[in-house]
């Protein structure tokens, strides 16, 4: 099991990084050929769109399953006192979290498909608006299931070790 997380987590990592670096590739050539040749990409705005959610959702699932989300714990030292309202506090957290990331894949994947019942196209670029739609719900999907795995990681005792450097939060102050 531990084995298929790291590698969904290179995949999505991948997907991330490919994302980011094409969005780069494409700023710089529409920014460059407007400049230069006062002839911008005209799909440059929707490809933007596409990659960043895209980047977005790829970089989800490692966010869920290191607990990377930005915390705010100015009452965390006081439950630790309780261990056991601590314990009932994450699983409740933890519940909310996956019924809203439910509920976000879900609507995504309910937009992709209205988006393809009613035809809808980008305007410049040549693709329906349903396929990046679909790729961005699955990976919603695969963030849920990110989040689902940290659960039964840590209900099971197991823990998956960031990479050195991931995850680590600056204290401010």
């Amino acid at each position: 099991m531990i084995a298929l997380i790291r590698m969904v987590r290179g995949l999505t990592d991948r997907i991330a990084m490919a994302a980011l670096m094409l969005m780069a590739l494409v700023t710089f050539v529409d920014v460059a050929g407007r400049v230069l040749f006062n002839a911008p990409l005209g799909f440059a705005y929707e490809m933007i769109g596409v990659l960043l959610g895209l980047a977005t959702y790829a970089g989800l699932y490692a966010t869920q399953l290191h607990r990377g989300h930005i915390a705010i714990d100015l009452l965390e030292d006081r439950y630790r006192r309780w261990p056991r309202f601590d314990a009932a506090r994450g699983g409740l957290v933890w519940l909310v979290e996956a019924l809203f990331w439910g509920l976000v894949a879900a609507w995504i994947t309910r937009q992709a498909g209205t988006s393809m019942a009613y035809g809808e196209t980008f305007l410049f670029l040549p693709v329906p608006k349903h396929v990046p739609l679909y790729a961005i719900a699955v990976l919603a999907w695969v963030a849920l299931a990110g989040h689902l795995a940290r659960g039964w990681l840590s209900l099971t005792g197991r823990d998956i070790t960031p990479p050195a450097g991931a995850g680590k939060a600056e204290q401010v102050g």
